[in-house]
């Protein structure tokens, strides 16, 4: 949630503490993206579309942003909701059991009320225990929460005509007593805020009404009126009772009537006109805030608030509220309604902000709306409170459809779901759902859906599905499939009555497009385990990451062996190495170094002094102390607390900060030599807050190295930092290490938390023997060569040559094994493998498709046998290799170095 916005309604802050806040030098840094005033959505492309339900299509785009110099691009997903469909509707989802006072993921909403989809929704007020929606809130024509006079805030609503609107909405209200005699009523089921633009306590000199959709028994008790207020219990139209001054109510109202809240004016209006026993009027409207428009609430069927408006008339509109509050110059995750002209069509829009997607600025999502048909559009609530869910086709369960900004699925106040009603149809389609291409050794579960006439999904109990491969690829167990063995397959599904095959192809080398070996550690030392995993992208455009025995290893320069998915070093030595992972020939190679661990404190037997600080100081609070037996570790295990508390301060302005100080040095502890990583144990707090560690070098520079995005874990965990992308001049220091909560999102993550700190070290790499440079001049045509200076000739090895492509052709083992490399061939395949260093080729006869370090690159030309020789492209290993090449055209020589 970008949720700034609503605590700036709730405090005033003088224009002197906001500039020293900002005039202030924090001791880390965190910046987002920022958008340009020159940011451009140049295309909106469609990758991809699927019916959830009769009447609603998902559709995913991919949005392509010049920002400046550069190409951003952003997955932006829309529910597309055919008004006109006589079986889809939509209604607000709220929290748990439909009430207004509680939180809950979009996800469980909409598997809560049955809704086949649905977006989040309204800001909402997170300072107090009631996370009570700002805006107002109907679902099936009932009122649940009225609007507030906050300026600026527009709504979505759908008339009882099933036609959308996006517009200022209102609210009015009255108490009548027996006499005669009225009270304005300010609001339904609304938490304490400052009014805009006047900026007044909601709660004072005002009655508001509580239904039983607010489930909790504070009634705007954070407003501090509470001793000057007095309530009233109506049910059935009768004033069942009337507390005294100061003493609320302790219960809810129940469902057959309410509870009036009533301060100071308000008060004295109860005091004199409303006595128990008395019959009571109420009157409660939504309206439109504008004189020139007519509707309210009873021409509502539901309705959901917002904030700024940002398309009308399929224009960029200007924006309602001041848009700092929601991040909106920054590049976050989105939420959006719309509408098209005719009124047929209401957009359900999320933009994503994750690895492979660069989010949106309003700016920007105003640019895309327009893309794509919007009439009207209006902003949501954003950043980590994005979330679509949906239903697949066929699928009887909803799933997360977006990726949310923060990696968990955030508890928020309410969202807007699409439900269906439509009836029973026949059956219209059978289908296997599963991966068409697999990898040997994988393991991939696959099961049968369906769906009818009207794209309700059709049951099917997946227990009782027999499956069968009609080639031995692999076994089922189940509905899972471990695959043994290459080849096609065809895999069948049997359901009663109803059979579906699917093709499933055991890919090969030939279906890969590159293959990167992803390791726990890079640092090689006697004794040690390193995680081994394999992420392979197929040419199909998929990415899996597999366990380390779906391959064959190959350890070179050290001594260890792969076991399951780790790699037991038993031996390193001191020039370093590369561990080589083989699938059906495909090879990719990671570089290790020898090294060696020096553990600088554990705090029971190595120690340092520690010392705890914050940022801003004075402001928050913090402590670091020394304890034992936490997390169920041993009682002479001692490890270092830190406890911090984030909730005072300076909401949203800066990031807070709470911190290890190491040693008494103003800049920390000194640690020998040129260590390659940090490594720490750590217990998580699950907070979301960021881990850093402050290394100051030798320059006085100040390295802040990231140990963690996000804290998402409890209990301990090893994390391991790498210290040389940061380029640090040795020697450094370790300064400090701290938890982080930026001022973007800031409250997306929580402000109180203890972590812990226990066995920190430093990797160093050994020194490693700088390999020879050997110098070889060739000459096309000739078998003179000549090696560092040395004549040598080729003997019975055929001269390079110019092929047919125009490359120039070169024996491949002599030349490699000239420059230090090593050469394999193998027969069956007719491969041939280069090594040198930490770089590898393989290459095949008569095929231009190669692997080059682990990428699939095409060549301008296949090698060659010539002469029981294999000539190869010199170009290819020239350009993969990185080897320096020189032609000299006069002498028609070739040289490498």
């Amino acid at each position: 949630m970008l949720r700034k916005e609503i605590r700036s309604t709730k405090m005033s802050r003088s224009v002197c503490i906001l500039l020293a806040a900002v005039l202030l030098v924090p001791a880390f840094t965190w910046a987002p993206g920022q958008a340009s005033a020159a940011s451009t959505v140049t295309e909106a492309t469609l990758k991809s579309q699927e019916i959830i339900t009769s009447g609603v299509i998902l559709k995913n785009y991919v949005a392509a942003i010049k920002r400046g110099t550069t190409t951003a691009k952003t997955t932006v997903r829309v529910i597309d909701v055919n008004m006109d469909s006589p079986y889809v509707h939509l209604d607000v989802l709220s929290g748990e059991g439909g009430t207004i006072t509680t939180t809950d993921s979009v996800r469980d909403m909409v598997k809560e009320t049955g809704a086949v989809a649905g977006i989040n929704g309204d800001v909402y007020n997170t300072s107090s225990t009631e996370k009570s929606p700002i805006g107002g809130v109907m679902s099936q024509g009932t009122i649940l929460s009225s609007p507030t006079f906050i300026k600026g805030m527009y709504s979505f609503a759908v008339t009882n005509t099933n036609k959308p609107i996006i517009d200022l909405l209102t609210f009015e209200g009255s108490i009548m007593a027996i006499d005669g005699t009225s009270f304005k009523l300010s609001g339904v089921n609304t938490n304490y805020y400052v009014t805009e633009p006047n900026k007044a306590n909601s709660m004072v000199d005002t009655m508001n009404m509580y239904t039983s959709a607010w489930t909790s028994t504070s009634r705007g008790a954070e407003s501090n009126t509470t001793s000057g207020s007095i309530e009233v219990l109506v049910r059935n139209g009768i004033i069942e009772q009337i507390t005294p001054m100061g003493k609320p109510l302790t219960i809810i109202a129940p469902q057959d009537g309410y509870i009036l809240r009533a301060h100071g004016k308000a008060a004295s209006f109860v005091t004199k006109s409303l006595k128990v026993g008395d019959p009571i009027t109420e009157d409660a409207r939504i309206v439109a805030a504008g004189a020139d428009k007519t509707y309210s609430s009873t021409d509502f069927t539901t309705m959901i608030g917002g904030h700024t408006i940002l398309l009308s008339e399929g224009k960029a509109a200007a924006f309602s509220r001041d848009i700092s509050g929601v991040s909106g110059s920054s590049y976050r995750a989105r939420t959006a309604i719309a509408y098209s002209k005719d009124e047929k069509h209401v957009y359900l829009v999320t933009a994503d902000k994750a690895t492979g997607s660069d989010g949106m600025s309003l700016v920007e999502l105003q640019q895309f709306l327009i893309k794509i048909g919007a009439w009207k559009a209006l902003n949501m609530d954003g950043g980590g409170s994005t979330q679509m869910v949906s239903r697949p086709l066929g699928q009887t369960s909803v799933q997360l459809t977006n990726t949310t900004e923060n990696g968990n699925e955030r508890q928020v106040v309410n969202g807007m779901g699409v439900y269906t009603t439509a009836p029973k149809g026949q059956p219209l389609s059978i289908e296997i759902k599963g991966q068409d291409m697999v990898l040997l050794n994988e393991k991939v579960q696959y099961q049968i859906n369906g769906y009818d006439t009207f794209y309700n999904p059709l049951s099917f109990d997946q227990n009782e599905v027999n499956w069968s491969s009609s080639s031995p690829v692999g076994t089922f167990e189940g509905n899972v499939l471990t695959v043994t063995a290459k080849g096609t397959t065809t895999i069948k599904a049997v359901a009663g009555q109803a059979t579906k095959s699917k093709t499933v192809k055991v890919a090969g080398r030939d279906d890969i497009a590159s293959m990167s070996i992803v390791p726990t550690s890079t640092v090689l030392m006697d004794g040690t385990d390193i995680g081994l995993s394999v992420q392979v992208v197929l040419k199909n455009g998929t990415t899996r990451v597999l366990p380390a025995k779906s391959f064959a290893w190959n350890a070179v320069g050290f001594d260890g062996q792969v076991s399951g998915d780790v790699l037991k070093v038993t031996k390193a030595g001191t020039l370093g190495g590369a561990i080589v992972a083989d699938y059906d020939g495909f090879r990719t190679i990671l570089p290790l170094s020898s090294g060696f661990s020096k553990l600088i404190a554990n705090f029971s037997s190595i120690d340092i002094p520690v010392t705890s600080s914050v940022y801003p100081a004075e402001e928050l609070t913090a402590s670091a102390t020394k304890v034992a037996e936490l997390s169920g570790l041993a009682p002479d295990n001692q490890v270092i607390q830190l406890q911090y508390d984030m909730t005072i301060g300076t909401f949203g302005l800066v990031t807070k900060a709470a911190y290890v100080k190491f040693g008494t040095d103003v800049n920390g502890v000194a640690i020998e030599g040129t260590p390659q990583t940090l490594s720490l144990n750590v217990m998580g707090d699950n907070s979301l807050n960021m881990l850093r560690a402050e290394i100051i070098d030798a320059k006085g520079a100040i390295l802040r190295v990231p140990l963690a995005e996000r804290i998402d874990w409890t209990g301990w965990k090893t994390i391991n930092a790498d210290l040389t992308a940061f380029a640090p001049v040795y020697p450094i220091k370790l300064n400090r290490i701290y938890v982080a909560n930026p001022a973007d999102g800031q409250d997306e993550r929580l402000a109180v938390g203890s972590i812990g700190l226990d066995d920190i070290s430093f990797q160093y790499k050994t020194t490693t023997p700088v390999t020879t440079k050997n110098k070889v001049v060739l000459t096309l045509g000739k078998k003179d060569v000549l090696i560092n200076g040395a004549k040598v000739s080729l003997g019975t090895v055929p001269a390079p040559y110019i092929g047919k492509d125009g490359r120039t052709m070169v024996p491949v083992r002599f030349v490699t094994q000239a420059l230090g490399g090593t050469i394999e061939w193998n027969q069956a395949t007719q491969k041939v493998g280069v090594m040198r260093g930490t770089q590898l080729a393989d290459m095949w006869l008569g095929q231009k498709t190669m692997v080059m370090n682990g990428k699939t690159v095409v060549s301008d030309a296949p090698p060659v046998l010539l002469s029981a020789t294999t000539m190869i492209p010199l170009r290819i290993l020239s350009e993969y290799f990185h080897w320096k090449v020189i032609y000299n055209d006069a002498a028609k020589t070739v040289t490498l170095e």
